[in-house]
C-alpha cells in the first residue's frame, strides 16, 4: 500500500485477513504481487512494484472485495493509464 490514510490501510488489512491466503508488507519485497495505491504518484513502492512486475491497482479493487466477499479480476482496476511502464496483461 503507498498514499493510504491509516483507516484506509486497516481496511485494506482487514479484508486481506478476511479473504485470507496472502501477506501483508509495507515495502516492496520479493513476495510481493500487488501494490494498492489511492492516489496516481510515483512513490518508491509502485517505482519498485512496476520494476518488479506487480500490479499496480485502485483502492476501489479492495472495496469490491469488501463488498462481494470475494477475490475479482485486478485488470478493471489497474491503473495502467497513471503508470504506464505497470503491465498491463
Amino acid at each position: 500500500m503507498t498514499i493510504m490514510s491509516s483507516e484506509k490501510q486497516n481496511t485494506v488489512i482487514q479484508v486481506m485477513n478476511k479473504l485470507g491466503d496472502l501477506l501483508f508488507s509495507n515495502e516492496v519485497c520479493e513476495k510481493t504481487s500487488h501494490v494498492v495505491t489511492e492516489s496516481p504518484y510515483h512513490t518508491l513502492n509502485v517505482i519498485l512494484g512496476i520494476a518488479r512486475g506487480c500490479w499496480i491497482d485502485s483502492y476501489e479493487w479492495v472495496l469490491w472485495f469488501l463488498e462481494l466477499g470475494h477475490w475479482i479480476s485486478e485488470e478493471p482496476y489497474e491503473l495502467s493509464s497513471s503508470f504506464p511502464a505497470a503491465p498491463y496483461i
